[in-house]
C-alpha cells in the first residue's frame, strides 16, 4: 500500500494533471470531441498486441506497442499513457518486474495485467504490486477488455480529481483556520490590554492634582501604546499649554488659537475625536509639525473630553516600539483617556456617574474574562463570563456563600483567608483552584482576588479565567511523556530480544542440523532411536518458532500470512499453559477442528497466549475455572452486523472463559486503549490486549468483550476462514535436490561451518570452509575461478557478509552469493538485490532449505 501523497506531490499532480487536460483538450478538437487516451500494450507476441490495438482503436483509443519489457518501461517513461496492458510472463523482464516499476515510477497510471496461466499466486502477487485489474489470456470476449479499460481510466480520473479536491479542501481549512488563530490573538491581545486598563484607572483616579495627574496619565498612556515620545497640553483661554512630555525639548511650550491649519492638534481640538495615522507622510489632509527627531511617521492623538463634552486637553503619541498605530490602539486608548477624564470631574452630576457606570458595565460584560464583586456577604455584581463560569445568574448566585463555590480539595486555601478578610500577600497573587459550578461541573480557574471600593463601600472584586484546556493539555502532556518512556523501555526490550535470538539461532542450526544428519545416518530397523531424534527436530522447530516471536515482538522479522490450523496452534499454547498455571486454576477445553485461516502462526500463537494470560491473572489470587473453546461459526445474511460487525460468511470462534472479578462497563469501554491497565504496578504494561486487537483486526477477524463485576469475564475471537482447497500443500517429500559444485562456506562460528559442511557433502558439493571473512577473500583472491558458489554468514567480525560480498563481486561480478543470517532487520530482497546477492536464508537452516537455495540460484532462478 502506498503512502499518503504530501501536499507538494498534490500540487505537482495538479499541474501535471491540467497540462495532461490541456493536451487532451487540443485532442477534442481535433478528434470530433471525443477526448482520446492512449494505452501502452507490453506483450512479446505480435498477433495478441495486434488484436489488442486493432480492437482498442476501434473505439477511439490510441494505442502504443511494446514487443518486451525494456520497449514498454521506455514507451511508459517516455510517452506517459493513460493506462498500461501487460503480459505476465515474458521473456526478457517478467510482467511483475514491469508492474513494480510501473507502480514505483508511475503510481498515477492504471496497469491492467493479462495472462494465461491463471495461478492465484501470480494473481495475488501482481495485485500485491500495485496492478488495477487481472484478465484472463486469450480473451474470448473483448468486451471484458473493454469494461476493464474503461473503469480502469474512469477511476484513475476520478482519483486524479479527488486528490485535487482534497487539496482545495485542505487549503481552505488551512485559510480558515489561521483566520481564527488571528481573530484569537488579537481578541486576546485586547484582553489583556483591558486587564492593564483597570489597573491603571485605579492609579489615575486616585490622583486628583492636575499637574501631577498630567505627567501620570502621559506616562501610563505611553506605557499601554509603547510609545517613547508624545505630549500633553491642557487648554487655557488662548492656547494649549504644555504639561509634560516624554521626550521633552522638541515640543513647543505654548500654542496659541487658532490652532495651525492641517495640523493634527487642530483636527482633534474641533472634532473632539482621536485620529490615528499610520503615516502622516501619506495623508494629504495633515502635515508635520516641522521637527525631524521622529523615529517614524505614525501617530496617535487623543482629545481629553470634561463634563460639559468640551475638550480641555489633548494629548499626543509619536514613536511607537513597533510601528505604526492600530485602530486598536486608537479604541483602548479612548477607553484609558475616557477613565482618565474622570478623574478630574470631581462635581460631575448623578447621571453622568450612572452613565459613566454603564459604559463601565459593558466594557467588563464583553470581556472573556470573569468578574464577581463580593459585598456585606454576598454576591453584588457577576458580569456575563462570570454566569457562563458558573453556570448561574447573579440572583442564584446572591443565596451562595463565595465557599459554597470551592471544590472541596480546595477549601483549605480559605481557612485563614475568609472573602472578607485577605491578606496582602494572598492579594499579590494569582491562584489555580477547582470550583464546582451550579450545574454540578468541576472546572480550573486561575482567579485574582482585589479589595476595591464599590459605590463608596469596601467589596472583593474576584477575576477569574476558565484553564481547563489548559489544564487538559498539561494532562496530555503527562500522559504522552508515560507513553514515550514506556516506548522507550519496550524498544530497549526489542533491541536485546533481537540479540538473545540472533545467538539462538545459530545454537540452533547445530541442534537441528546434526539431528537431521544423524535422522539420516539410521538405519529403518531402530525405530525409537529415530522416532527421538525425530522429538529433537520438533523441539528445534518449536524453539524456532519461539525465535520468531521474538523477533517479531522486537520488529525485526517480517510477518506472513499463511493458511494456518488454528486448533493446531491452540492445543499448543495449552500444552505450555498447563506446566506454567498453577493447579488452583482448572483449565476445561473444546477444541474442535476449524477450517484453516490465513495468519501469521506467530501473531495468532501470541493472540491466544495473551487471552489466556489474562484469564489466568483474573483468578490468580481465588483461583477459578478457565475455558477454551474453538469452534467453527457461520454468520447468515440475517445476522450480518450484529455480531462484531462482522460480514457474512465462515470464521473460526475461540472463547477464553474465566470465572474471575470481571470488570466494570467504563473498564470495559478502555480495555483494549494502549497502555491502559487495571493490574498493578509491575505487573502490566497495558500493551497485552491493545496489540491482541491490533493483530485481530489486521487479520479482518474481530474481538468482543462481555463481563460485569464479580462474574468473571468472556473473552470472543472471530476469524475468517479460508476454503481447503484453496490451502491445499503437497506435503510429500521429494529427494533434496543434488549437486557437484564447488562452494566456498563461511562463517565464523566453526560449529556452524562443521555442520554445514556436512550437510553440503552429503548432498555432493565439494566444500571449501573459512571461518573468517579476511581469510576467506584472500582464498577467492588467489583463485576466482576455483569456485562456483559463495555461502557466507552476515553477522562476522572485521567484515560481514554484505562487505565480503561485495569485495567478492568486484573481483569476478558474475559469480552467485547465497547470504544466511540470524534476523531479517539487516536484508530483505531489495538490499540482497542491490548488494548483488542472488538469495538469503534465516538461520536456523534445514538441509532442505540450503539445498533447494542452492539448486534455485545455481539454475538461474533468482530469488
Amino acid at each position: 500500500r502506498r503512502k499518503p501523497m504530501s501536499r507538494k506531490e498534490l500540487k505537482i499532480l495538479d499541474s501535471s494533471f491540467r497540462r495532461n487536460y490541456n493536451n487532451r483538450l487540443l485532442k477534442l478538437a481535433q478528434n470530433g470531441n471525443k477526448i482520446l487516451y492512449t494505452i501502452l500494450v507490453i506483450d512479446d507476441e505480435q498477433s495478441i498486441r495486434k488484436s489488442y490495438s486493432n480492437f482498442l482503436e476501434d473505439y477511439n483509443y490510441t494505442t502504443l506497442e511494446a514487443s518486451n519489457g525494456h520497449e514498454g518501461m521506455m514507451l511508459l517513461k517516455e510517452k506517459n499513457p493513460d493506462l498500461v496492458l501487460v503480459d505476465l510472463h515474458m521473456p526478457d523482464i517478467d510482467g511483475l518486474d514491469i508492474l513494480a516499476w510501473a507502480t514505483e515510477h508511475a503510481p498515477n497510471t492504471p496497469t491492467i495485467v493479462c495472462s494465461g496461466t491463471g495461478v492465484i499466486r501470480d494473481v495475488i502477487e501482481a495485485l500485491r504490486l500495485g496492478a488495477w485489474d487481472y484478465i484472463l489470456k486469450p480473451v474470448q470476449d473483448f468486451s471484458v477488455l473493454l469494461h476493464a479499460v474503461n473503469k480502469a481510466i474512469e477511476r484513475a480520473r476520478l482519483i486524479r480529481e479527488n486528490k485535487l479536491y482534497n487539496l482545495h479542501l485542505e487549503s481552505e481549512v488551512e485559510k480558515r483556520t489561521q483566520q481564527v488563530e488571528q481573530a484569537n490573538i488579537n481578541l486576546l491581545q485586547l484582553n489583556n490590554r483591558l486587564r492593564q486598563i483597570v489597573e491603571t484607572t485605579k492609579t489615575i483616579t486616585s490622583e486628583t492634582h492636575a499637574s501631577r495627574f498630567g505627567s501620570l496619565l502621559l506616562n501610563e498612556f505611553g506605557l499601554h501604546m509603547s510609545a517613547k515620545g508624545g505630549c500633553l497640553y491642557f487648554s487655557e483661554k488662548n492656547g494649549l499649554r504644555l504639561v509634560h512630555a516624554l521626550d521633552p525639548g522638541h515640543a513647543a511650550d505654548y500654542i496659541p488659537f487658532p490652532l495651525p491649519e492641517k495640523s493634527i492638534l487642530s483636527n482633534v481640538y474641533r472634532s473632539g475625536k482621536p485620529l490615528v495615522l499610520s503615516d502622516i507622510t501619506q495623508n494629504t489632509d495633515y502635515c508635520k509639525s516641522g521637527w525631524n527627531g521622529y523615529q517614524n511617521n505614525s501617530v496617535l492623538a487623543f482629545p481629553l473630553i470634561d463634563e460639559n463634552s468640551n475638550v480641555f486637553g489633548l494629548l499626543t503619541l509619536h514613536s511607537k516600539e513597533a510601528p505604526p498605530f492600530v485602530d486598536q490602539d486608537k479604541e483602548v486608548g479612548e477607553i484609558l483617556a475616557s477613565f482618565s477624564c474622570q478623574a478630574l470631574r470631581a462635581s460631575r452630576a448623578t447621571d453622568e456617574l450612572k452613565k459613566s457606570e454603564k459604559k463601565f458595565r459593558t466594557y467588563t460584560e464583553s470581556a472573556p474574562v470573569a468578574i464577581i464583586i463580593y459585598q456585606d456577604n454576598r454576591w453584588i455584581y457577576a458580569n456575563h463570563a462570570a454566569e457562563k463560569l458558573m453556570a448561574a445568574s447573579l440572583i442564584e448566585l446572591s443565596f451562595l456563600e463565595f465557599s459554597d463555590i470551592i471544590h472541596p480539595d480546595f477549601k483549605h486555601i480559605y481557612q485563614n483567608n475568609s472573602i472578607t478578610n485577605l491578606s496582602d500577600a494572598f492579594l499579590k497573587n494569582s491562584h489555580e483552584l477547582k470550583i464546582i459550578a451550579r450545574d454540578g461541573s468541576e472546572k480550573w480557574v486561575n482567579f485574582r482576588t482585589e479589595k476595591i471600593e464599590f459605590e463608596g463601600e469596601n467589596a472583593i472584586m474576584v477575576s477569574a479565567m476558565d484553564i481547563g484546556d489548559l489544564k487538559q493539555a498539561e494532562i496530555e502532556k503527562q500522559r504522552l511523556e508515560i507513553q514515550l518512556r514506556q516506548a522507550q523501555k519496550m524498544e530497549s526490550i526489542g533491541t536485546l530480544a533481537g540479540g538473545i535470538a540472533h545467538d539462538f539461532n545459530n545454537i540452533l542450526s547445530s541442534v537441528i542440523g546434526y539431528a537431521e544428519l544423524t535422522l539420516a545416518d539410521l538405519s529403518e530397523g531402530k525405530p525409537a532411536s529415530k522416532q527421538n531424534i525425530q522429538a529433537i527436530l520438533r523441539a528445534g522447530e518449536r524453539a524456532r518458532d519461539l525465535v520468531s516471536q521474538i523477533l517479531t515482538f522486537s520488529r525485526q522479522t517480517e510477518i506472513v500470512n499463511i493458511p494456518i490450523k488454528m486448533h493446531m496452534i491452540a492445543n499448543e499454547v495449552l500444552k505450555l499453559l498447563r506446566s506454567s498455571i498453577p493447579t488452583t486454576i482448572e483449565i476445561i477445553h473444546k477444541i474442535q477442528k476449524c477450517k484453516p485461516i490465513l495468519a501469521d502462526p506467530t501473531q495468532i500463537h501470541q493472540v491466544i497466549m495473551n487471552l489466556c494470560t489474562n484469564a489466568f491473572h483474573a483468578m490468580q489470587r481465588s483461583g477459578g475455572v478457565m475455558t477454551v473453546n474453538l469452534s467453527p461459526i457461520e454468520i447468515q445474511a440475517q445476522d450480518s452486523g450484529k455480531i462484531a460487525d462482522l460480514s457474512p460468511g465462515s470464521y473460526a470462534k475461540l472463547e477464553v472463559i474465566d470465572t474471575g472479578i470481571g470488570m466494570s462497563q467504563s473498564t470495559i469501554e478502555r480495555i483494549f486503549d494502549p497502555y491502559f491497565t487495571t493490574k498493578e504496578k509491575g505487573k502490566g504494561t497495558g500493551l497485552g490486549l491493545a496489540v491482541v486487537h491490533g493483530i485481530i483486526n489486521n487479520h479482518n477477524g474481530a474481538i468482543t468483550v462481555e463481563s460485569m463485576p464479580g462474574q468473571g469475564s468472556t473473552f470472543s475471537v472471530f476469524l475468517p476462514v479460508v476454503d481447503d482447497s484453496e490451502t491445499q500443500i503437497t506435503t510429500q517429500k521429494k529427494p533434496l535436490p543434488r549437486g557437484t559444485e564447488h562452494i566456498l562456506l563461511v562463517d565464523d562460528e566453526k560449529e556452524i561451518v562443521l555442520i554445514e559442511q556436512q550437510m553440503l557433502e552429503r548432498l555432493g558439493y565439494k566444500v571449501t570452509t573459512r571461518a573468517g571473512s579476511l581469510d576467506a577473500l584472500n582464498v577467492f583472491q588467489a583463485n576466482p575461478l576455483k569456485f562456483d558458489m559463495i555461502i557466507t554468514d552476515m553477522t562476522m567480525p572485521n567484515m560481514t557478509g554484505d562487505q565480503l560480498a561485495r569485495e567478492i563481486k568486484k573481483i569476478r561480478p558474475e559469480i552467485p552469493i547465497i547470504l544466511c543470517t540470524g534476523f531479517s532487520e539487516y536484508m530483505n530482497d531489495a538490499k540482497a538485490k542491490s548488494m548483488g546477492i542472488h538469495k538469503y536464508v534465516l538461520k536456523p537452516v534445514s538441509m532442505e532449505e540450503i539445498a533447494t537455495a542452492i539448486r534455485d540460484v545455481l539454475d538461474g532462478k533468482r530469488s
